[in-house]
């Protein structure tokens, strides 16, 4: 057989292959096509409907996620455009009206919200709340409600939550962004709250609520006090002045500071240091690089760093000659130390317009700081 005979058979046999070829996803069940479907953004599911095998599939989907950034570049948004924002809307609309699954998974809404800027906005407000308990009477799991959008930050007229969010029995992961907060939730097993409003005490009292993560709104100087005694893992950013209470069940924690908080690491010790303390049994702290230069602080103007009996530290920060002095403040007074995780963030200036410029003028050699300390570190010699 020659060689044009061989190409020849091999052609044939690749385009008997491809005739044979099954369309394995097609012949896949409904239920599986439609999991699938759920995978996808609620858009591209909808779009399936032009495809014959999965036709109105996609009104079963589990997952329904709404995203107004998704119609344009966030850093080229026009905000007197609104434009995207009315093609959100029809969408949801349509989406709402023909779905057809009794029980829905996750509700994601992002959408910037002004409620000071129009009577347009406050009519959305209203029917923002009608999805919301389309959401609530299909038993949703997880909800997500972002109203900063890619908006500038700021308060803009925060949105109350309805009250049928906080006794949903299904309802166990809560993601809020500029919203105000209320009580309640008896199901639910994680917490995220974004620069949201009424953030003055929030007790969790609920024994199924396991994971809180907390990003103050940088607007709101108000002290915050919370209590959480079931609470296992806790996260909290954006700190100007803060109470905690009933904190023995955590068991890993995490602190940033605001920009502002450097006069209050000076100026009110025994209440940063308590702060602290009160966390003292975590197991796993996380520190990130405003609250490195809280222990940074302390080390320069010779105040005492409480001890703490952490076994994993996580430190996320930058890593600049204005840390070295905090990491090892923190190693000197962590005896038990088991575990130190280091996740260096790009950028050699930690220092921000509304930082303190003092610590700017002490010198400290960066290039020479670790052979110059004097003391070792008991964890290094015994844990680590």
């Amino acid at each position: 057989m020659g060689n044009g005979d061989a190409e020849i058979s091999i052609g044939e046999r690749q385009k008997v292959a491809l005739n044979e070829q099954i369309d394995r996803i097609s012949s896949l069940p409904d239920p599986i096509l439609a999991h699938i479907l759920s995978l996808l953004p609620t858009e591209d599911a909808v779009k399936t409907v032009l495809i014959q095998r999965f036709g109105n599939l996609w009104t079963c989907i589990h997952n329904l996620d709404f995203d107004v950034c998704l119609y344009h570049e966030c850093t080229e948004v026009d905000y007197e455009d609104t434009v995207d924002e009315e093609r959100l809307i029809n969408f949801i609309r349509h989406v709402l009206i023909l779905h057809q699954r009794f029980d829905i998974h996750r509700f994601c809404l992002k959408l910037e919200l002004n409620l000071w800027l129009t009577p347009g906005q406050l009519e959305l407000a209203n029917e923002i709340d009608t999805w919301i308990r389309f959401a609530l009477r299909k038993k949703v799991k997880v909800l997500e409600l972002d109203f900063k959008a890619c908006g500038n930050s700021g308060p803009k007229g925060y949105h109350k939550l309805p009250n049928d969010v906080v006794i949903s029995d299904h309802l166990t992961e809560l993601k809020l962004t500029m919203i105000e907060i209320l009580s309640g939730c008896p199901a639910l097993e994680s917490l995220f709250l974004y620069e949201c409003y009424g953030l003055h005490k929030l007790d969790f009292t609920s024994v199924k609520l396991k994971n809180v993560v907390i990003e103050l709104d940088c607007h709101d100087s108000s002290k915050l006090e919370v209590s959480c005694p079931y609470v296992a893992s806790l996260n909290i950013s954006g700190i100007e002045c803060m109470d905690l209470y009933n904190v023995s069940s955590i068991v890993d924690a995490a602190l940033e500071f605001d920009n502002r908080f450097f006069d209050c690491a000076r100026g009110q010790y025994r209440e940063v240091k308590m702060l602290f303390e009160q966390l003292y049994d975590a197991e796993v702290f996380t520190l990130f690089t405003r609250a490195i230069l809280v222990f940074t602080i302390w080390a320069l103007i010779r105040s005492p760093c409480p001890a703490m009996n952490w076994r994993r530290l996580v430190l996320k920060t930058m890593l600049t000659k204005w840390h070295f002095p905090g990491i090892a403040s923190l190693l000197r007074n962590s005896p038990d130390l088991e575990m130190l995780d280091i996740h260096i963030q790009p950028g050699t200036k930690p220092f921000c317009v509304h930082d303190d410029r003092w610590l700017m003028e002490y010198e400290i050699d960066g290039e020479n700081f670790w052979d110059l300390q004097r003391s070792s570190f008991h964890c290094l010699r015994s844990h680590l």
